[in-house]
């Protein structure tokens, strides 16, 4: 029993050692030529939000003053994106520019399901009236997504978790 705790201590001790040199999630991309490469290409965080600055000040030079929003949500399922997303909605309804000056967004859970909504409706209507995107907005967010999903999971998966050999045509 006492050789149990320094055998843990030096596997803990050994993991630690390698997490802080092994990277087992390089990044690979294909460039527009198609060369492949890997490694952590990220731009810092500096960098990048150099960059991001300059492009907005080279697309609006009126502006002596950038504003600058990062958006952190919180989780809580349904209601959580509901009012994400809404509360986005009403913040570009009501500050001229918002969404092309949001730097960052992060969220957990239904929050950041919301913040999924929210740039979704912004993609598909880049120049539509913010006013007019509640509608849209609320259709997304009173669809019913988890009866397909559950209906789809309990009857073409259990047959499929029954059957010795796969059944393509359910996936």
């Amino acid at each position: 029993n006492s050789l149990k705790k320094p055998l843990f201590i030096l596997l803990f001790v050994y993991l630690a050692l390698c997490s802080i040199t092994n990277n087992s999630h390089e990044i690979e991309t294909v460039s527009i030529n198609g060369d492949f490469s890997s490694g952590d290409i990220r731009n810092t965080i500096e960098d990048d939000f150099t960059e991001w600055i300059t492009a907005i000040s080279e697309q609006d030079t009126s502006l002596n003053e950038i504003p600058v929003y990062i958006i952190a949500h919180q989780g809580g399922g349904i209601r959580g994106m509901s009012w994400s997303a809404r509360v986005l909605q009403q913040l570009d309804q009501n500050i001229p520019g918002f969404y092309e000056h949001i730097y960052a967004m992060t969220g957990a859970s239904g929050g950041c399901n919301g913040m999924i909504c929210y740039n979704t409706l912004k993609h598909y209507y880049p120049h539509e009236d913010p006013t007019k995107l509640d509608t849209i907005l609320d259709d997304i967010l009173n669809y019913d997504y988890l009866t397909p999903t559950l209906a789809t999971y309990i009857f073409s998966e259990s047959v499929q978790y029954l059957s010795p050999l796969p059944i393509n045509c359910f996936d």
